[in-house]
């Protein structure tokens, strides 16, 4: 699923919105993290571990002043598969 999430402010590095947002989207703690590009815009790509003990991954990614997330549960390969399409062909509509 892709998320739109809160704008990026204007003034604000890019990667100092991406730690802000990796810690406030999702609560749960941080298993490892990486920079990534995706078709040219920057973004993060970060596992979690949740309180049931299966892990999930978000990808955010920051064009322009939009910040989006993509997330898939790591249990489902099917879906994990759908998921790493959707991150490698992401493309966010410039204003």
């Amino acid at each position: 699923m892709v998320e739109p999430l809160a704008d990026k402010p204007p003034n604000e590095d890019v990667d100092k919105c991406l730690n802000l947002v990796k810690t406030t989207n999702n609560l749960n703690p941080i298993v490892s993290e990486d920079s990534i590009s995706v078709n040219g815009l920057r973004g993060l790509r970060v596992k979690y571990r949740t309180a049931g003990h299966t892990a999930v991954e978000e990808t955010y990614i920051v064009s322009g002043s939009k910040t989006f997330a993509i997330s898939s549960a790591l249990d489902n390969p099917r879906a994990y598969a759908i998921y790493q399409q959707m991150v490698n062909t992401f493309i966010a509509k410039r204003p």
